[in-house]
């Protein structure tokens, strides 16, 4: 199930509730529109969601960004979901790499099956 990040953060702890609940019934959780910054990772551990959906705002990130933003995640377990582009150029090449999980169309997009 995947929840925009900035619509669970007026209320966090009602919000952790709920995802604890959904956790608690085997139902994964996606943050969506993830910016990375240090508010965002606090509140991303805070709710204990399983995976993320980076904000397309990081899609042309350079390479030494991509890769810290990844080891961060990882070391916490957390997936990253790649948001669905229309034209391959629109990510840079590292996140392909870095990411866990990538949107049907850009898969296409990108011969990758």
């Amino acid at each position: 199930m995947e929840f925009d990040l900035a619509d669970l953060a007026f209320d966090l702890k009602r919000s952790k509730a709920f995802i604890r609940a959904l956790r608690e019934m085997g139902i994964n959780i996606s943050l969506a529109r993830f910016l990375c910054n240090d508010a965002a990772f606090k509140v991303l551990n805070y709710l204990g969601a399983n995976f993320i959906r980076l904000s397309k705002k990081l899609l042309h990130s350079e390479e030494a960004v991509i890769a810290g933003i990844s080891s961060k995640l990882h070391e916490s377990h957390i997936k990253i979901i790649l948001p669905r582009v229309d034209k391959f150029d629109q990510i840079a090449p590292a996140w392909i790499h870095h990411a866990d999980i990538i949107q049907p169309d850009l898969q296409n997009i990108s011969g990758k099956s």
